[in-house]
């Protein structure tokens, strides 16, 4: 597989655009800054994973998106993702609301409430 084409892309408030894509893209829609905002945006990306219909949750250079085939997509559609996603990375960026979310993240509360179960291995030892 060839390495992905490299594009950043800074969401905007309102709307985000994304430039025409040939081939495998990155979209790269934030710089590293280090911890706890990196690892919370790493760990966003993973969690999301399913939600995401236009693209994979990746770390290149950054966080961001990565479009395999962007002749299989809605450019809208993807546009709205990247615009999301992007979204969330920006307020990750406040590192209170990045340990919050590691905090919230770093354990599983059931569904019919309860005591949160950790999801750290290390943690149940």
């Amino acid at each position: 597989m060839k390495p992905p084409h490299i594009i950043d892309v800074t969401p905007g408030v309102i709307a985000t655009a994304v430039p025409p894509l040939d081939g495998p893209t990155f979209l790269r829609l934030a710089r590293p800054v280090g911890d706890p905002i990196d690892r919370a945006r790493e760990v966003f990306l993973h969690r999301s994973e399913r939600e995401l219909h236009h693209g994979a949750g990746a770390w290149i250079g950054g966080p961001g998106l990565i479009v395999q085939d962007p002749s299989a997509v809605d450019a809208r559609a993807l546009a709205r993702e990247v615009h999301e996603v992007g979204n969330i990375l920006r307020l990750l960026a406040d590192p209170t609301i990045a340990a919050g979310y590691l905090a919230l993240a770093d354990h599983r509360v059931p569904a019919s409430g309860g005591d949160a179960v950790p999801t750290n291995p290390k943690e149940e030892e």
